[in-house]
């Protein structure tokens, strides 16, 4: 079971940035309901991934990269950037979601679009970490 769960995790880290690609669609079409149903689920689906991912490295620990010459030295620069980018993104999410709850649409706004684009980010390179650990083929 436990060998499932990087793959599980990868599943939630990209349903989570979908439902949020979906809460800035929403939005952009005036459908701010809608927006809060997509975001609410994304940041819960972001959530769920965060404990999973710190439950199984816990658990199982880093698991090696098995690439070697310069694929090696990008794998860590990416790791390095995707960690960073991670990170910020969950130091964003909860102010962004304070403005929303607050009602502050222009703070939140302003909030939202950084945070956005830092979790695509991270999501995405996330992704390509995922990749390169579990379906690398030296």
């Amino acid at each position: 079971m436990i060998s499932l769960m990087p793959h599980w995790n990868t599943f939630l880290n990209l349903l989570s940035l979908n439902l949020a690609l979906m809460g800035f669609f929403a939005i952009r079409a005036a459908q701010e309901q809608r927006h809060k149903k997509w975001m609410i689920a994304a940041i819960v689906t972001a959530t769920l991934f965060l404990l999973s991912y710190l439950i199984y490295h816990a658990q199982q620990g880093i698991t090696p990269f098995p690439g070697q010459g310069a694929i090696r030295t990008f794998y860590f620069s990416l790791l390095i950037i995707h960690g960073l980018t991670a990170v910020i993104t969950g130091i964003l999410l909860p102010f962004t979601l304070y403005y929303a709850l607050r009602q502050r649409r222009d703070i939140h706004k302003k909030w939202a679009k950084w945070t956005l684009l830092i979790w695509i980010f991270a999501s995405l390179s996330g992704l390509l970490v995922y990749l390169m650990v579990y379906h690398w083929q030296p």
